[in-house]
């Protein structure tokens, strides 16, 4: 490389390289977040359609699926500093990670009703008859706040007792 003292090879190279790191590091990162949105979808499909036919699809469907939403940690920050554009593909693929995939569910009927009647259910399976109650004690029955009290009751098919 020759130089000048009347011009600014330097300067005008050293941004040049600049703009090429930039403009390689956003065509890396475009791909990547749309790489990742369509293993997603794919990750998705096979969840819904393959279920417990395949082996793949029973290891993610009974499995932690937490590592689907581990390339997030590394494209977010990618895709906000070197370019802005991915973002779009970015948040569809968290919404699909943290939404369907991970199984997020926001009770939006709950939160719009606030002053609904709910209804509190205590169950006490009694073991066959060999359940002694009186440990348990009415206070504590009272202090759970239930609105009703159910005993289970089994017949033991060894002795043919009905539990009481």
């Amino acid at each position: 490389m020759e130089l000048s003292p009347d011009s600014d090879s330097v300067g005008s190279s050293n941004g040049g390289r600049r703009q090429e790191i930039f403009t390689r590091l956003g065509a890396i990162t475009r791909f990547l977040t749309w790489s990742y949105l369509l293993a997603l979808v794919g990750a998705w499909l096979l969840l819904r359609l393959a279920g417990d036919s395949l082996w793949p699809a029973t290891r993610l469907l009974y499995g932690p699926r937490w590592f689907l939403a581990a390339p997030l940690l590394l494209l977010w920050p990618c895709a906000f500093f070197v370019r802005p554009r991915p973002l779009v593909p970015l948040v569809a693929s968290s919404l699909l990670a943290v939404g369907l995939l991970q199984g997020l569910y926001v009770p939006f009927a709950r939160l719009a009703v606030p002053n609904e009647v709910a209804l509190r259910l205590l169950t006490l399976n009694m073991n066959g008859g060999w359940f002694d109650a009186a440990p348990l004690g009415a206070e504590s029955i009272r202090d759970s706040g239930a609105d009703l009290v159910v005993h289970v009751f089994t017949i033991h098919p060894a002795n043919g007792q009905e539990s009481l």
